[in-house]
């Protein structure tokens, strides 16, 4: 997993709840059914990528780092606060740690 594929996270929510709300908007329309389809091959796709970085910070053995991952890619927190909320003040330290464990990592 790199950095790249986990800030996707947060638009791969808003993707999903779109198009079921497109999906939602067609419900009866037969001439649309076939586009629905296709949105629900969308949404599938984006929930597996979705469920797949979930299961990545989920495995992160580390629980600083896990807890800095959740709150800076799946909450969308910036560094600072994501750093404040786990009782930290540096920016920079949040952002190095979460940083280092993807070097470490390969990613």
């Amino acid at each position: 997993m790199t950095e790249e594929e986990m800030r996707r996270y947060r638009y791969l929510r808003k993707e999903i709840a779109v198009e079921r709300e497109r999906m939602a908007k067609m419900a009866g329309d037969e001439r649309a059914k076939r586009i629905a389809e296709i949105i629900a091959e969308k949404i599938e796709r984006a929930e597996t990528e979705a469920e797949r970085i979930e299961r990545y910070i989920a495995d992160v053995e580390e629980p600083v780092v896990r807890m800095l991952m959740v709150e800076r890619y799946i909450h969308g927190r910036s560094w600072r606060v994501a750093g404040q909320r786990i009782g930290w003040r540096s920016e920079d330290a949040a952002r190095k740690t979460v940083k280092r464990y993807f070097k470490k990592e390969g990613k």
